[in-house]
């Protein structure tokens, strides 16, 4: 379906099949035109009233739009709302940190995610990979290289060439010298 969207006397679409955003032309927008058009078409929605099906799907919507303050918007309503729903948060908590870390609030996302992951016993690849990514951005890697352990181990030892996690690996690699795929004692 075509959502019209009228922004700064231009109109444009978005396709909620495929979560793209068109010109007038339903051609595709270029990403620094994209980035507003998204912005203000995301920020017009009142998510208050939103069950937590809705907020999980704009949880993914506005993070695949990177729209990191949204996504912490919704997250943070989640929290509020549904704080004891453990499948909506362990859906959500691997983006709200990594949001987090886009938005420089790092400690904020470690604490609010360790807190959750705790609470509800969570633990995915996912999430460990975005703690360990922001161990990282803390200069910390005894932990960043303690959650890319977790993250490897959760995704059953593997760990591939380009994904998130591989670059975690690398990150810590480089920025101390380490070869974190050698055995190593925490």
């Amino acid at each position: 379906m075509l959502r019209k969207i009228e922004f700064n006397g231009e109109k444009y679409y978005f396709n909620d099949k495929t979560g793209a955003f068109l010109d007038s032309y339903f051609m595709e927008l270029c990403l620094s035109e994209k980035n507003e058009v998204a912005s203000y078409y995301y920020n017009q929605i009142d998510i208050s009233n939103y069950n937590a099906e809705e907020l999980l799907a704009y949880v993914k919507e506005v993070k695949r739009a990177e729209l990191h303050h949204l996504v912490l918007r919704a997250c943070e309503l989640i929290f509020q709302k549904y704080p004891e729903d453990r499948n909506l948060i362990y859906n959500v908590l691997p983006s709200y940190n990594s949001s987090c870390r886009a938005q420089g609030k790092v400690e904020e996302g470690i604490a609010n995610t360790l807190y959750y992951a705790r609470k509800h016993n969570i633990s995915s690849s996912a999430l460990y990979t975005t703690l360990a990514a922001s161990y990282c951005d803390l200069g910390d890697y005894d932990k960043a290289y303690k959650y890319a352990n977790h993250a490897y181990f959760e995704q059953g030892g593997s760990v591939g060439y380009g994904n998130e996690l591989s670059l975690v690996f690398r990150r810590i690699q480089k920025e101390t010298g380490d070869n974190p795929f050698c055995e190593k004692k925490i």
